[in-house]
């Protein structure tokens, strides 16, 4: 419900509280909004964010009964590429299918923020994008219903350079990196920062170059590589087409060079679609889950359930749905929505524990916090067709061990 409506229909809810009790009947569905990316360029995520959904809900209803007695049930609306006309529809078709609280995993853009904020319900999302944070920042109180589980992606960068030449044992051959990024904002601040590091560590960036959003031809930004021969590649990109158009355009005539493509090696898909040319990669998450047998139980089952491996946003999906399950047991209604978003600013006063972190929040940003006992940091290496993780918040995680790529003789 918008909250300006809520203004106006308080007084009859006041009213008609009394005659309208008993009338929702135990077997009428609690409603979960999912407004997520079901076409366009984030599909593949969107995927992965309906698919821990629905995994989040049946699991609450077979091990618990639902909520209060109530079944879930999941809906979805598609807010594609974040253009504010398609995300308010979607917005307005969960609120008028009854959704009582809105998990959207992912989106693009902040039209996402600015049209859920207008609403009461709890709006929970992962994005991992600064914008979404001054999207809320620019108005906290009309945007009180708004909060982000992750830290932002000022993180990534210092964190990548890091990974390669700070968590690994290898001896750079030189200190040149070369850097290509899609034009959006979340991917050239991860260049810039990742750069930025660079640069105090000593190091020449002899490439720091962008191409437009859905680029799958990279020629230009590999004949300047192929020139410099740097010690470190990045490639700060948003879709599986285009990470897997520049590994392969890569490989044609590789360089000596660490490559790391973000996040998109978290998707299955991207890894069936280069096969053994995604071996030897780097990349990282803060969108991942803690090894531990619980998540590894999980994942078996998602693998049973939906054929594939899950991606990056599947499980934080997941943990968003029981989360919010937490809150409202907490607060005793489903409908509060006052308690229910305070329960969530306050998170850091009483942390949720799911597959994916330790979940605290930043009460003035309604952001979440990165740290080895929060959000950790995920730094992977594909090898043999799998992500093995090599460190978490900067720690040697295991046996695991680096390997050098197949590429660098």
């Amino acid at each position: 419900m918008r909250k300006s409506l809520g203004l106006v229909l308080v007084t009859l809810l006041v009213v008609f509280s009394f005659s309208c009790l008993g009338a929702q009947a135990k077997d009428d569905p609690i409603i979960i909004g999912v407004p997520t990316m079901m076409t366009g360029s984030g599909a593949a995520q969107g995927q992965d964010i309906m698919e821990g959904a629905i995994m989040a809900v049946e699991d609450i209803n077979n091990m618990y009964g639902g909520i209060f007695g109530r079944p879930l049930k999941v809906q979805f609306a598609d807010v594609g590429e974040g253009r504010p006309d398609v995300v308010a529809s979607a917005a307005e078709e969960l609120d008028r299918a009854g959704a009582v609280f809105f998990t959207p995993g992912a989106f693009l853009g902040p039209s996402n923020v600015h049209v859920f904020g207008t609403y009461e319900q709890p709006y929970i999302h992962t994005t991992t994008w600064r914008e979404a944070v001054e999207a809320y920042l620019s108005d906290p109180d009309e945007y009180s219903n708004v909060f982000m589980l992750t830290p932002d992606e000022w993180t990534y960068g210092p964190e990548a350079f890091k990974g390669m030449t700070e968590y690994i044992d290898y001896d750079h051959p030189n200190n040149k990196i070369a850097a290509v990024a899609t034009e959006l904002s979340y991917n050239m601040t991860v260049q810039a920062t990742a750069l930025e590091e660079a640069r105090k560590a000593g190091w020449e960036v002899v490439l720091d170059d962008v191409a437009p959003v859905g680029s799958t031809d990279y020629s230009s930004q590999l004949a300047r590589i192929r020139k410099e021969k740097p010690s470190i590649v990045m490639c700060n990109i948003t879709t599986v087409d285009e990470g897997v158009a520049f590994m392969n355009q890569f490989l044609e005539d590789p360089t000596p060079s660490l490559v790391y493509i973000h996040f998109i090696p978290s998707m299955p898909e991207f890894r069936a679609l280069l096969g053994d040319n995604a071996n030897g990669l780097f990349w990282q998450t803060c969108v991942a889950t803690i090894p531990s047998p619980e998540a590894t139980e999980w994942e078996a089952r998602y693998l049973e359930k939906f054929g594939r491996e899950p991606g990056a946003y599947a499980a934080w999906e997941y943990d968003s749905i029981f989360m919010w399950r937490q809150a409202v047991l907490d607060v005793g209604s489903v409908d509060d929505y006052a308690a229910l978003n305070n329960w969530f600013e306050t998170l850091s006063d009483h942390p949720f524990k799911g597959l994916c972190a330790n979940y605290h929040l930043n009460p003035e940003r309604h952001e979440g916090i990165l740290g080895p006992d929060k959000v950790p940091m995920h730094w992977f290496q594909i090898q043999d067709g799998k992500n093995v993780l090599l460190s978490l918040s900067g720690a040697q995680f295991g046996d695991n061990e680096f390997q050098v790529p197949h590429w660098i003789k």
